[in-house]
């Protein structure tokens, strides 16, 4: 039992005296080629992460920290001055070096977005210059981005970004749209953005009043508003009397808010005109918010006498 127990011993000793031996011999060949190691190491990792493109951004944090660690590693394997400077040298090349090929990533980055903007930029004014000139195209171009708008501002929360977009390309083919100035008008209201809200419907009402409103006599469909010359044009009269009844209704709120009896009377009296546009355009009235048909009875009784309180105005809703 003893004999085992010592040679077990005698085993272990002269594997560790085998592991100093070759540590010493490894450390002997590092300390030795301290310089070519450091610089075949930075090379072999700038070298695997400029293979990788995702990398490229990140070439000058990553350069310094190659040299920080070559200044590091000629502290500890090179104990003779001269190495030690070599080695501290390797490094402020590769902090240059790294800094510099950074630069020049960043630089084509820019450069290749800005390319890509101008592109971007020519391609819609090309295309923006082609529907002008070409009117059949123009009309069904208009019919799109309008359904369009209507599909994404109907969606369930509004997908206002969408929106944006496509109001910015109209605005751009036909600025005096009915289409851009309601849809703007509606989701500025949802942005609570409303005295911006209510210039464009302001400027709707009156050119609606040019383009006669979409004719008196013709269709009170939401479809007449996606479809033919009153689609294209963007003024058709649901849509024109829905205006009208927003406004009255706004213009009826703050009149019962309004403390002296001459801003009541002035508000009553643009809500009421407001309120014969929207059965005007659409005569059987809208039920949003307070009903067309209630607020020209409210207008009514307060215009006849202002000082007398408001009854409940009833519950927001959306629009078509």
């Amino acid at each position: 039992m003893a004999g085992m127990k010592q040679a077990t011993s005698r085993i272990a000793r002269a594997v560790l005296e085998i592991g100093r031996r070759s540590y010493r011999s490894v450390w002997t060949f590092v300390t030795a080629r301290a310089i070519p190691i450091t610089a075949a190491l930075a090379l072999g990792i700038f070298a695997t992460l400029g293979y990788f493109s995702v990398f490229g951004l990140y070439l000058v944090p990553l350069g310094s920290i190659l040299g920080i660690l070559a200044t590091a590693i000629a502290g500890i394997i090179s104990r003779e001055t001269p190495g030690r400077w070599m080695l501290v040298v390797v490094g402020t090349v590769f902090v240059g070096w790294f800094a510099r090929y950074g630069a020049i990533q960043l630089q084509q980055a820019r450069s290749t977005i800005d390319d890509d903007r101008r592109r971007a930029l020519l391609t819609e004014q090309d295309l923006l210059e082609y529907v002008r000139n070409t009117p059949s195209e123009k009309t069904a171009t208009i019919l799109h981005v309008a359904r369009r708008l209507r599909r994404y501002f109907r969606a369930h929360p509004p997908d206002i970004a969408h929106c944006d977009d496509l109001l910015h390309f109209l605005s751009q083919l036909d600025p005096d749209n009915g289409h851009t100035l309601y849809f703007r008008g509606e989701i500025e209201r949802v942005e609570g953005k409303l005295r911006e809200s209510r210039d464009d419907f302001f400027t709707y009402n009156e050119f609606a009043d040019r383009e006669e409103r979409g004719a008196p006599s013709g269709s009170t469909s939401s479809d007449a508003c996606y479809a033919g010359t009153t689609g294209e044009r963007g003024y058709c009269r649901q849509r024109a009397g829905w205006v009208c009844h927003l406004l009255a209704n706004e213009l009826y709120r703050e009149g019962c808010q309004a403390a002296h009896l001459g801003d009541r009377r002035e508000k009553f009296e643009s809500a009421r005109k407001f309120a014969d546009c929207a059965l005007a355009d659409f005569p059987e009235g809208f039920v949003q918010q307070i009903s067309t048909s209630d607020l020209e009875g409210h207008l009514k009784a307060e215009v006849s006498n202002p000082a007398e309180a408001c009854p409940a105005e009833g519950a927001k809703k959306g629009s078509d």
